[in-house]
């Protein structure tokens, strides 16, 4: 008799089961993975500790802001695939250039809040002179009594479509008022190249038969035989580059199309200045050559036809440029270019006596001149006295603003102790009081100086 064995399908059945609980349990282990990794929420893991992986939708942010060979670099121009060309950073200061921030302008710092920000090339960097003495520092200069501050994001390189792709960083600093400075000697040819040659920007290409191949070949620097030198008095003595600067101001298609794309750009910030209720201040720095036409005309100098042609040319497109931004809604535009050929006038040389194309200290200061007024009504005076904010981490502080704008803090014994209520208190926005450093505690106790009526 043989022994009994138990049924083969048992033995089968158990083994399954055995098998099917494995699965299951990796399959949960898995989708719990899942989740701890892409959708930490779900398990009510704190936002702190979740961890983000590297990807291109959450790309390392350090890595793209402190690059060794950045730093390292004998370039002050670095290539980049999106803005063509930016400036080195961490530039120490000299005569002419620097210092560079951290993300390659012109600044001593960066602030987390600023009045106003300029875009705009090598003509708003300030080439040519110390950092103080470039238009955007003196215009901070003229506004000076309303503590604001003035934070360029200019790039000697750069035309109008970077100043339209750098717009958009431009508002993250809550500025009162951003002012676009192009400037005529290059800008129109700059975004051509940029359109035509930049695959993201193929949508500014607004003559679909031009190429980059209708560029125009322009010898830079000048050679020394077209430089045209006029001494208009001693101690004022020009030297012109008319054939260089008639290269970007020709009669050709690929420089009709730059300044049609440049009217584009400036209507693109003006609609992006619109959804975020930032005023816009337009404006276009012209050429030595075109600055001092006035002065050849009136010295009975005469020019060569180069010179004659290049006036006229940078004339007609620069005045279509300018009314082209007149029009555009909530946009001021401002001359400089009358400003300048006014100034031209006098005796005090606006360019040093050279080639270059970029102005002299006191050339930078009647652009920031000309400016001052259509910013200056755009920038209110810091907060003063008593003030009330809801902070960004939505908390509501009292604060007391001295003469020498710090705020100091404003305990409610001493706030009732002079005499105020808190709807008495005027309201500030979180941007208002932002870049005004702490000085301490608010401890007088006067209502005569510090109450309620001080504000009425």
């Amino acid at each position: 008799m043989s022994d009994a064995h138990p049924p083969k399908n048992q033995s089968s059945s158990w083994r399954d089961w055995v098998l099917l609980g494995v699965v299951l349990g990796v399959s949960i282990a898995g989708v719990l993975l899942g989740l701890r990794w892409f959708a930490p929420h779900l398990l009510g893991v704190p936002t702190d500790l979740q961890l983000v992986q590297t990807s291109e939708a959450v790309p390392p942010f350090y890595e793209g802001v402190f690059r060794r060979e950045d730093v390292a670099s004998k370039d002050f121009l670095l290539k980049d695939p999106r803005t063509v060309v930016r400036a080195h950073p961490l530039i120490p200061e000299s005569v002419a250039l620097g210092p560079n921030d951290i993300l390659g302008f012109r600044n001593r710092d960066i602030p987390n809040v600023a009045d106003v920000v300029v875009l705009g090339d090598s003509q708003t960097y300030g080439n040519n002179a110390r950092l103080e003495e470039n238009w955007p520092s003196r215009l901070q200069q003229r506004l000076g009594a309303k503590h604001a501050r003035v934070y360029s994001m200019a790039t000697g390189g750069w035309g109008g479509i970077q100043y339209l792709d750098m717009f958009d960083n431009a508002t993250l600093l809550r500025p009162r008022t951003v002012v676009v400075a192009f400037y005529s000697g290059n800008d129109a040819l700059e975004a051509f190249r940029t359109a035509y040659g930049v695959e993201r920007w193929r949508s500014l290409r607004l003559s679909p038969a031009l190429s980059t191949s209708d560029l125009p070949k322009i010898e830079f620097p000048a050679p020394k035989s077209s430089y045209w030198t006029v001494e208009f008095e001693a101690g004022n003595t020009q030297i012109f580059t008319p054939e260089l600067r008639l290269g970007a101001n020709q009669d050709i298609p690929a420089v009709d199309t730059g300044y049609r794309i440049l009217e584009e750009v400036g209507r693109n910030i003006a609609n992006g200045a619109a959804r975020v209720h930032i005023p816009i201040i337009l404006t276009v720095i012209p050429t030595k050559e075109l600055v001092y036409a006035r002065r050849v005309e009136q010295a009975g100098v005469q020019a060569p036809p180069e010179y004659q042609e290049l006036v006229a040319r940078e004339t007609q497109s620069l005045e279509k440029l300018a009314q082209a931004f007149r029009a555009l809604p909530g946009v001021s535009y401002v001359d400089v270019l009358g400003a300048m050929q006014a100034a031209a006038m006098q005796s005090h040389p606006l360019y040093y006596p050279d080639p270059d194309g970029h102005p002299s200290p006191v050339g930078y200061g009647v652009i920031a001149e000309a400016l001052f007024s259509a910013v200056d009504a755009l920038v209110p005076p810091p907060p003063r006295g008593m003030v009330v904010v809801r902070e960004l981490d939505g908390q509501t502080r009292i604060y007391w603003v001295d003469a020498d704008g710090k705020r100091l803090v404003v305990r409610r014994e001493t706030l009732i102790d002079n005499g105020w209520e808190i709807g008495e208190i005027p309201k500030v926005m979180p941007r208002d009081i932002a870049k005004l450093p702490y000085r301490g505690y608010f401890t007088e106790v006067d209502a005569a100086r510090y109450g309620p009526q001080t504000v009425r």
